[in-house]
C-alpha cells in the first residue's frame, strides 16, 4: 500500500473492496460454465471412440458379478 495520510488510505482500501467484491459475485445473466460447454463434442467421432473405450476400461475394472 502507498504511504499518505490516513484518509487517502482508507479511501484506497475501499476502492479495493469494492472491487473485490465485484469480483467475487457472479454474474447473474452470464450462462453457468457447463452450459457453455454442453454438447461441444455433438457428433464428434472421436469424442465417440474415447467414451466407449473409457466405458470398456471401467467395465473390465469390475469385479465379476457373484453367480456368474
Amino acid at each position: 500500500m502507498s504511504s499518505g495520510n490516513v484518509e487517502d488510505r482508507i479511501i484506497q482500501l475501499e476502492q479495493r473492496v469494492l472491487q473485490l467484491d465485484s469480483n467475487a459475485r457472479p454474474d447473474t445473466n452470464k450462462k453457468p460454465w457447463w452450459e457453455c460447454v454442453a454438447g461441444a463434442f455433438k457428433g464428434d467421432q472421436l469424442y465417440a471412440a474415447a467414451m466407449k473405450l473409457g466405458a470398456e476400461i471401467r467395465k473390465t475394472d469390475q469385479p465379476e458379478a457373484a453367480g456368474k
